[in-house]
């Protein structure tokens, strides 16, 4: 069946535009976040990459040899979070769309797609009860594509054709690591750093965090593995050397889980492949292990043994794995039933027990793919994970070298899901899984049946059909989202350089004057609000459930001059459509506060952001607006209760109140001259913060230390030093933390001498943040000792794990280098590090 010249140009035209062009335009991602950016070079090779796309699908013959080139640009889109052909998850829908409809006439029902709609029928009562619509589409823009390869794949690649896209996988999997790893060289080069540091890093292949990365390059590593063990000379190289690869990779990453998915899952390959009668044994054990991975969690019985605790406050190496199972547990069992809905995680605030006393937010996910699945989809979704898994195990007959390859690749993924992460990249049922099913069905498949009943192929249509609409709508809603982000970035930068003289901006007030704006800060703010305003308008109704698109309006209210009121309608309109997010919550409390101080609507925002995130990172903010809205009031001990909670969880809140040093008291109030004050002696406050750390110290002795610590916190963060340096004294014993904590003291107190004395006595005991804080203060010390400063570096560099992505240790080491070739007059070096800082802060 031939398909018109024209119709082919015009596909591959689209497919090459929506795959590579908007990457191309789009910024790159934030340092030290997922990966280090786009080079110029990057960009040419995605602009050549989508030209040999667009030409290779010109030159399809027929229609048929269409679809399968269309299939393989899916599959290598779609496994690795958009690395591989990087494109909005509306773009990979429309493809995904559009491949279903070019290879519509040869599609046939496999099990792997009965499978499918088996999965996604279950997964419906979680969709359709969510309180988080927009959840559910985003879950369902990841899924779908994925979705869609048990069906394309056994199709077109019945029989020994599988090994074409088992190998496709395994190829841009291993080219995506090793672009990764040389492109960490370059960054190493442009931060001044030697190879060392690098190899001593965990780094981030693929551009995904290593708890996303591991289960992927192990699927790869064992498909390649598998590929070696067959076929001609050159395919068998090519793959071993994609698996060599991608061993570096995985030892790059550092990962223990990796090491282990990535031995189990080669275990499973070739003790099932060698002709042994023990070898029949093997894919029994393997799911063994797999189901052990997954449910034990569920039960809580390894939390004792996995959970270590220390008292140090030097090295916190302390395991919170069960502590995230437990979140897990606890929010499944709030709905049990039909889950709590897609992109409801952070909900567990609400329903699992607090958190520790250091204002750290909840986690997004239990780290265990079936607490995840429960939690989010309940018991329906845990019957079609169970599915999932028990159908990608099953035994299997024809095709054995990609139907093993991928056996092994399920079991290495369902034990990594199960130990290390609660789901795959952007959805929450593995995606991976889908892909690996897909192939094993196209490679136990032989049967040359085209034929397409009626009603398959009207259901077939009319996903297509559904598929290619809904895909471009979310391309242009997420170019329009991007470029509101960016203008809004653009005016806030202008502001708040503007705004100099007066002090930063603060968009969670907008209480930057006017009148304290240069002319050019105005008018950029005025050109980037109407920018993003007409992007969010083209937006609005293309996403009516999106919450992003409200929030964005109401930052873009909120540039001077702000408009108040429309930027609470918008705050309002994005809690209505997110109403579990406790930002949200706070942030439009604080515009209900600045309208109206008096206004006893808004407390009830502020109880709910705490009541959603109590002790997370803008819990602080929260007690301590709510401290000053009641100070403003006149209610003094509610007033004083909420100081001090936002003390408890950080003690930099005591900077919003006025300090009095000679009479040493605190005074809370909105700073108005009509506005109401309340005022508290330090010691009350200090009295009260110890109360909490002993009645706290009966239940979680380690939290308790560190609660301890916020009455000295808060004595330093009011210059009390003397005084700090006393309580810590009295006390902890321990001499390492007590050695710390002065020199911490004597260096913000101007003593860089007195603050390395103290150091050097407790040695930095190979921690990373005690070798930086003592490289810095070598530095700055008055005496230069040039052949310690020059070891510790070295020693540094050998040792700094995660230094790319700790911004601090990064920074100040680059910053202490500097300073000591400036101070040793070494002018080629300091230039060197000063372009190193400047590139760090790119």
């Amino acid at each position: 069946m031939s398909l018109a010249p024209v119709g082919q140009r015009l596909v591959a035209a689209l497919a090459a535009l929506l795959l590579f062009a908007d990457a191309v335009v789009r910024p790159p991602y934030e340092a030290g976040l997922s990966t280090f950016g786009q080079p110029p070079a990057g960009k040419v090779l995605l602009v050549l990459a989508g030209l040999l796309v667009a030409g290779l699908l010109g030159r399809a013959p027929d229609r048929e040899s269409l679809a399968r080139r269309l299939t393989l640009l899916l599959l290598a889109a779609l496994p690795f979070g958009g690395r591989a052909v990087p494109a909005s998850p509306g773009a990979t829908l429309l493809l995904a769309g559009l491949t279903l409809l070019v290879a519509r006439p040869f599609l046939r029902a496999s099990p792997g797609a009965r499978l499918t709609a088996l999965v996604l029928l279950l997964c419906a009562p979680a969709v359709a009860t969510t309180v988080y619509p927009q959840g559910s589409v985003a879950w369902l823009l990841q899924l779908l594509p994925h979705a869609t390869l048990p069906l394309l794949l056994p199709s077109l690649f019945a029989g020994a054709r599988a090994r074409r896209p088992a190998a496709l996988l395994a190829g841009v999997t291993a080219l995506l690591c090793l672009e990764s790893l040389l492109d960490y060289v370059s960054l190493a080069d442009g931060l001044a750093l030697p190879f060392q540091t690098v190899l001593a890093t965990r780094l981030r292949p693929l551009g995904l965090h290593p708890n996303l990365a591991v289960p992927q390059i192990v699927v790869a590593f064992v498909l390649a593995l598998a590929l070696t063990w067959d076929g001609r000379r050159r395919q068998r190289a090519l793959m071993g050397t994609c698996a060599v690869v991608l061993l570096v990779a995985l030892g790059a990453v550092g990962s223990r889980t990796g090491s282990l998915t990535a031995a189990a899952g080669a275990a499973v390959l070739v003790l099932g492949r060698l002709p042994l009668r023990a070898a029949r044994f093997v894919r029994p054990a393997a799911a063994i292990a797999v189901a052990a991975a997954l449910l034990v969690p569920m039960t809580g019985l390894t939390d004792d043994t996995i959970t270590t605790r220390s008292d140090s406050m030097v090295s916190k190496a302390v395991s919170f794995r069960s502590a995230m199972w437990e979140l897990g547990r606890d929010a499944f069992a709030a709905a049990p039933w039909h889950g709590n809905g897609p992109g409801t995680l952070f909900m567990q605030g609400v329903v699992a027990r607090t958190g520790r006393y250091d204002g750290l937010a909840k986690d997004d996910h239990p780290h265990n793919v079936a607490l995840a699945t429960g939690e989010t989809l309940g018991l329906p979704g845990l019957l079609a994970l169970a599915a999932l898994a028990a159908f990608g195990l099953r035994r299997r007959t024809g095709g054995h070298l990609v139907v093993d390859g991928c056996t092994a690749a399920l079991c290495a993924m369902w034990i990594a899901n199960g130990i290390d992460m609660g789901g795959a990249t952007g959805t929450i049922l593995p995606a991976l899984a889908f892909v690996l099913i897909g192939l094993s069905d196209a490679a136990s498949s032989a049967r040359a049946d085209r034929t397409l009943r009626p009603a398959a192929g009207l259901v077939i249509g009319t996903l297509a059909g559904l598929l290619v609409p809904w895909g471009a709508t979310q391309v242009v809603v997420d170019r329009a989202l991007l470029e509101a982000s960016s203008a809004l970035d653009e005016g806030w930068t202008a502001v708040s350089e503007g705004s100099a003289s007066a002090g930063p901006a603060d968009e969670a007030t907008a209480g930057v004057p006017d009148a304290s704006l240069a002319g050019d800060a105005l008018v950029t703010a005025a050109r980037a609000r109407s920018a993003a305003l007409d992007a969010l308008a083209l937006a609005a109704p293309l996403a009516p459930l999106d919450p992003l698109v409200p929030r964005l309006r109401a930052r873009a209210h909120a540039l001077p001059p702000a408009d108040q009121a429309a930027r609470e309608a918008d705050l309002a309109e994005a809690l209505a459509r997110h109403p579990f997010s406790a930002a949200l919550q706070h942030d439009l409390a604080a515009v209900m506060l600045l309208r109206d101080p008096d206004d006893r609507s808004a407390d009830a925002h502020l109880d709910e952001a705490l009541r959603l995130d109590p002790f997370g990172p803008d819990a602080a903010r929260v007690q301590t607006d709510r401290a000053v809205v009641l100070a403003h009031r006149g209610e003094r001990d509610a007033a004083f209760e909420a100081f001090v909670s936002a003390l408890v969880i950080d003690a930099g809140s005591v900077r919003r109140a006025a300090f009095d040093p000679v009479g040493e008291t605190l005074t809370l109030g909105l700073g108005t001259p009509d506005g109401g004050r309340v005022t508290f002696p330090l010691a009350k406050v200090l009295a009260d913060l110890r109360r909490r750390r002993d009645d706290l110290e009966r239940l979680d002795a380690p939290s308790a230390v560190r609660l301890g610590m916020r009455e000295v916190d808060v004595l330093q963060a009011l210059g009390l030093w003397e005084r700090a340096d006393t309580i810590v004294a009295e006390r902890f014993t321990d001499p390492r933390y007590l050695g710390k904590r002065l020199a911490e003291s004597a260096e913000r107190q101007g003593d860089p001498d007195e603050a390395l004395r103290r150091m050097l006595e407790i040695g930095h005991q190979g921690n990373t943040w005690l070798m930086v804080d003592t490289l810095r203060l070598r530095a700055h010390a008055s005496v230069l000792d040039e052949p310690a400063f020059d070891a510790l570096s070295r020693q540094i560099d050998a040792t700094l794990g995660d230094a790319l992505f700790e911004t601090r240790n990064l920074v100040e080491t680059l910053a202490a280098r500097k300073h000591f070739a400036e101070r040793t007059l070494d002018a080629a070096r300091a230039a060197r590090l000063a372009d190193a800082l400047a590139y760090a802060a790119r």
